[in-house]
């Protein structure tokens, strides 16, 4: 059997979408310093075992990548919570802020969008209970990143405008991961997901390629205004 073909098996697909999600955990475990380690190196470790038993059968792909979305959907809402109580010691800027901007309301609103696409699975069948958790997690991320978006301004340097600037970006950054992230669970989970169990109309026809396209559109719009912000941060930083 050559490599593509088992890279088609949904096993093995799901195993490596846990091997991903428990190294990419493992990875901000121990780069971690405000004391949520221990939390994201459970959930790091949980992921694996999730690897594990899908690639061996004990689990079937849909449960074990539901479980998957469930563990990340629970490292960001642990280092939400972080954020949180931190953002109580920290000095608010006192200027005025819309509560969220335009294109990171969209990036959610497009992460929202596609949670849709899970309908037809969820209504009924052997993918209902998967495809709702998996929905349900989806939910939890765009909400954490709504979160991210209207937090309060926090400022805790000696120059308040240029911290101000770098704070923006840092935030539409989160949003913008968040988003990417969200709408990938879903393009991933339809991917190796057969017909669902009730049509739905034409939204039973939506497909993994279809979400990918817009995962791909996602992708290239963030980070395209990432880079576009930092451009601009730097040079209104440069004396």
């Amino acid at each position: 059997m050559h490599l593509s073909d088992l890279l088609h098996q949904p096993r093995v697909a799901v195993a490596l979408v846990a091997l991903l999600a428990s190294a990419v955990t493992w990875h901000a475990a121990r780069r971690s310093c405000d004391g949520g380690a221990p939390a994201r190196y459970l959930l790091a470790a949980s992921m694996l075992a999730l690897a594990g038993l899908a690639i061996v059968g004990v689990l079937a792909p849909v449960i074990a990548y539901s479980l998957t979305c469930l563990g990340l959907a629970t490292g960001y809402l642990v280092a939400l919570v972080r954020e949180e109580r931190a953002r109580a010691r920290r000095y608010a800027a006192l200027t005025p802020r819309p509560p969220i901007e335009p294109v990171p309301a969209i990036w959610i609103g497009v992460a929202l969008l596609s949670t849709v696409a899970l309908i037809p699975y969820a209504s009924a069948g052997s993918t209902a209970f998967a495809a709702a958790i998996v929905g349900l997690c989806a939910l939890a991320m765009a909400t954490i990143a709504w979160r991210i978006a209207t937090a309060p301004t926090q400022i805790t340097g000696d120059n308040p405008q240029l911290e101000r600037r770098h704070e923006r970006t840092l935030r539409t950054v989160k949003i913008g991961l968040t988003s990417i992230v969200t709408v990938g669970s879903i393009a991933v989970f339809l991917s190796f997901t057969g017909a669902p169990a009730a049509p739905f109309g034409g939204l039973g026809h939506v497909s993994g390629g279809d979400v990918f396209w817009v995962w791909d559109g996602l992708l290239v719009w963030v980070f395209g205004y990432w880079i576009a912000r930092s451009v601009t941060v730097r040079r209104r930083a440069a004396p």
